[in-house]
Parts: structure tokens; sequence; C-alpha cells
């Protein structure tokens, strides 16, 4: 698979509320604090974390970086279908059927694997 460039207009970085490192490619959005956050169920995403970076300061997590247009990675929580309406599920993973859409998957998959998603503005 052939590896792309993020235009930097697409991508917004800001201190985690949390230890995101196994986050990569899941679904976050902004908290009330205004801090970087894994998504939950349904829930209105900014976009994709495409990086997270570590602190040594206590009680911060670092920044990270989220990609919020263009065609993202995203990890699955179960099937999708090229096409499909791509939304968060309980653990910041695509799955579709909610009403917080996301994105468009242009390929398919099942749990656990990462397909391209054409981020679109979150549509309720």
């Amino acid at each position: 698979m052939a590896t792309m460039k993020v235009h930097e207009s697409f991508l917004y970085a800001a201190e985690a509320d949390a230890d995101l490192r196994t986050n990569l490619n899941h679904f976050a959005k902004i908290s009330a604090d205004g801090e970087i956050a894994l998504c939950g169920n349904d829930e209105a995403a900014l976009g994709t974390i495409v990086e997270v970076n570590l602190t040594g300061d206590a009680g911060r997590y670092g920044p990270v970086t989220v990609q919020f247009g263009g065609i993202a990675k995203v990890v699955l929580g179960g099937t999708v279908t090229p096409g499909q309406p791509v939304n968060s599920d309980a653990n910041g993973e695509g799955e579709t059927g909610g009403t917080n859409i996301r994105g468009i998957a242009l390929t398919g998959g099942v749990a656990g694997d990462v397909i391209d998603v054409a981020l679109i503005g979150g549509v309720t």
C-alpha cells in the first residue's frame, strides 16, 4: 500500500487528556478543557489520531496530532464495507450505524483492520 502525506492544513495538535500512545488511527474529540480525548460511542469526532508525543512532565501526556480533513486511516471496531458512513464506537474505532457520521469508507474491513476513510464534516 502506498504511503500518503497529509497536508498541514488538515492537522491540529493539542495536549492529550490521557495516554493515547496505543490509539493511533482512532477517532478523537476536543474535551471540555481543550485537550485531545478519545471519542466514545457515536460522539462527534474532530478527526483521527495520527501522532502521539510524550513528555517527561508529571501529570502531562504531551501533544497529540489529529487529522481532521482528507483521507485518513481508521482502525475498525466492526465490519465496514466501501461506501458506508463511518462514526466512532465506544473505543474510538470506526463503525457504522451512528448519527455522528465523520467519514465515508473508501475501503472495507473487519474489526482490527485499518481502512481508508474520506473525512467529511461532522453530520448530526
